[in-house]
């Protein structure tokens, strides 16, 4: 409409211009010039003014383009990162694309080659993230380990010594790395007084039964199945509190281009946790078969795990004294295990934007 006013007031100026000529006494040059002068300016401002009405109402649906497009999400097989999938769901799934990963590592390439826009980490993996130089803002918090991360050992090594020089499985990831590293602490080790196999933590059932492993860095509900085989607790993430911390990353180039599917992500998140707090029996037995797993021992899972609600989210995201805390610790024990090299004084952002 703005257009079709703009095209109106030249065809006016137009008329006006030979109004002006048809009359004797204003076609005389001493009073046409300035007129004509007058109409040809007001021309000269009807294109950009056009061209500006236009941009103007194109503006939206540019606007609108951008945000169709999905946020693409990376997870793997952790039960924090499984809320999304329980039932009740209300969010458009147009918009939101998960990808399921083999790994944490897998995650995090595909962080690091821009493949997708956002991923489920632990902390320390998103600081070894912006250790490489991959900007990352957290959006909420999915759970926090409390004894769901364990190392087990069979059932005659009981104290230091016993630990010395015996086998230790476990995957040589960032986690994997940071729990080494606690454990072999607390019994006042070092990575040489043992013997370490990277192997997957699947297969670690097998080797910790057939005996090839003496101590075997779990979590449940794998580790369930690792006590069944008589596996005695060495060392759990009760006794590292507020450490080993799960969460959802975003890269930061993204988080206005699509900050409709971010709010969208974490309220779907926050769903499947409500449901689960709600229908507690179903929402179970669905953790379980998304995890290929039973209902026993997601029970076992859950009571290890603590779930911040989107309540306890907003307090966590603000509490910049606690997160600084956090950081700097988890920073210096990652530097202390050659977890990161490179980490400034330029952290990830915490933010609680995206909770509504």
């Amino acid at each position: 409409m703005s257009v079709n006013i703009a095209m109106s007031v030249n065809r006016l100026v137009k008329i006006f211009s030979k109004f002006v000529l048809s009359i004797p006494l204003l076609a005389n040059p001493l009073f046409s010039k300035p007129l004509l002068a007058i109409t040809s300016f007001v021309k000269s401002l009807i294109k950009p003014l056009a061209v500006l009405t236009l941009l103007t109402m194109l503006t939206p649906l540019i606007t609108s383009c951008e945000k169709a497009q999905p946020l693409n999400i990376a997870y793997h097989s952790w039960i924090g990162y499984q809320f999304p999938f329980l039932s009740d769901q209300t969010s458009d799934d147009s918009m939101l694309h998960y990808r399921q990963t083999a790994d944490s590592a897998e995650s995090m390439q595909l962080l690091k080659s821009k493949q997708v826009d956002a991923a489920y980490l632990t902390l320390d993996e998103v600081l070894r993230m912006q250790d490489q130089g991959v900007d990352l803002t957290v959006v909420l918090i999915a759970d926090i380990s409390a004894g769901a991360d364990i190392v087990l050992g069979q059932s005659n090594i009981t104290n230091a010594q016993e630990i010395k020089n015996k086998t230790i499985g476990y995957e040589a990831n960032a986690l994997g790395e940071f729990m080494l590293y606690h454990f072999l602490k607390k019994y006042q080790l070092t990575k040489s007084d043992v013997n370490l196999v990277n192997i997957d933590v699947k297969n670690s059932i097998s080797a910790f039964k057939n005996k090839q492993i003496d101590i075997v860095i779990s979590y449940y509900p794998i580790a369930q199945q690792l006590i069944k085989l008589n596996a005695v607790t060495l060392f759990d993430s009760q006794e590292i509190p507020d450490t080993i911390v799960d969460v959802l990353a975003i890269r930061n180039q993204i988080s206005d281009q699509k900050h409709h599917q971010i709010l969208d992500a974490v309220k779907k998140h926050f769903n499947g946790v409500n449901y689960l707090n709600i229908n507690y029996e179903d929402g179970k037995y669905q953790l379980a078969s998304l995890l290929d797993t039973n209902a026993q021992e997601i029970d076992y899972s859950l009571s290890h795990l603590i779930l911040p609600s989107e309540q306890a989210n907003y307090r966590l995201l603000n509490d910049k004294a606690a997160i600084k805390k956090v950081l700097t610790e988890l920073t210096q024990q990652m530097k202390a295990t050659g977890l990161i090299h490179n980490l400034s004084n330029k952290k990830p952002i915490f933010t609680d934007e995206f909770i509504q």
